[in-house]
């Protein structure tokens, strides 16, 4: 409780160095990064994030969301970072967040584009919003295959308090999480596999410990349903990109509405399975 008391605290200040990574906002909807792992072993947990359908700052959804992976002979998860030597660039305009790595965690292996869309789902109403993750990782190598691994994981506090959600699985990997009044989804197209647990920073094999230990680790498709609790989930993405291959992967995020991106979106997805492998020129 204490942490979202504090978040809340912020986030009703508006200061403007709370929201120091970035902000982007459709209609009445907002999503934001206020904080980004520096480091791509840190332990201290994933990236604050904010998420709300309504222009007022008590509307957040969300407490934070993130992306992990795995390289070829790793001992752990790594995250994707802020840290120097990655060639790493952000910029948030209008309705478009981007984040980018020419290469990512330094190790010559693979670079990185994260792109967020925000839409307003019901124009100048407060109840709707939906954000689309869009990940396309390169292999850096024109001569060799590369296998990795992707993880995105979410971190929802619906109406804002930290133990009151109630979660299921509504289709294949595809999340509903909910309390109240408010309904929210955790959708991840095409993920390899899937887990929930309730919010820990020391519980063991629980999906936040995961993301950050010193530890190879696959999510196991458990913990579905459940509630009340705090809600953390995660998707993981096996790829095999070829030489000089790219792989794109999504990652969906809403309130009150489908987190399944509009029928033009999906048919683009469609063209490559939804996971579209494909060779860089």
């Amino acid at each position: 409780m204490l942490r979202k008391l504090l978040v809340v605290a912020l986030v009703l200040g508006m200061a403007s160095s709370v929201f120091a990574q970035g902000n982007i906002t459709a209609g009445n909807a907002w999503f934001r990064f206020t904080t980004i792992p520096t480091s791509s072993t840190s332990t201290t947990g994933t990236s604050s994030a904010h998420f709300s359908a309504s222009a007022s700052a008590s509307g957040d959804q969300m407490f934070g969301t993130w992306w992990w992976f795995r390289l070829p002979g790793a001992t752990r998860e790594s995250s994707f970072s802020s840290a120097a030597g990655q060639g790493f660039s952000q910029t948030y305009v209008g309705d478009i967040a981007t984040l980018s790595w020419t290469n990512v965690a330094g190790a010559g292996l693979m670079s990185a584009t994260l792109r967020y869309d925000i839409d307003d789902m019901d124009g100048a109403g407060t109840t709707m919003a939906r954000v689309t993750a869009t990940m396309v990782v390169t292999n850096l190598s024109t001569v060799a295959p590369l296998a990795v691994s992707l993880f995105n994981y979410a971190d929802y506090d619906v109406l804002g308090t930290a133990s009151g959600d109630s979660a299921v699985l509504l289709a294949t990997n595809r999340m509903g999480i909910s309390e109240g009044a408010i309904s929210t989804e955790f959708f991840g197209p095409n993920a390899n596999a899937w887990e929930v647990d309730p919010w820990s920073t020391t519980a063991a094999g629980a999906v936040r410990v995961r993301m950050v230990d010193a530890l190879v680790d696959n999510l196991d498709n458990t913990g579905l349903p459940q509630g009340p609790f705090d809600f953390t989930g995660a998707y993981q993405w096996n790829l095999n990109l070829a030489p000089g291959g790219s792989a794109t992967v999504y990652g969906g995020l809403s309130i009150n509405t489908s987190a399944i991106p509009e029928p033009t979106t999906m048919a683009l997805l469609a063209l490559g399975g939804l996971v579209a492998i494909r060779r860089r020129r």
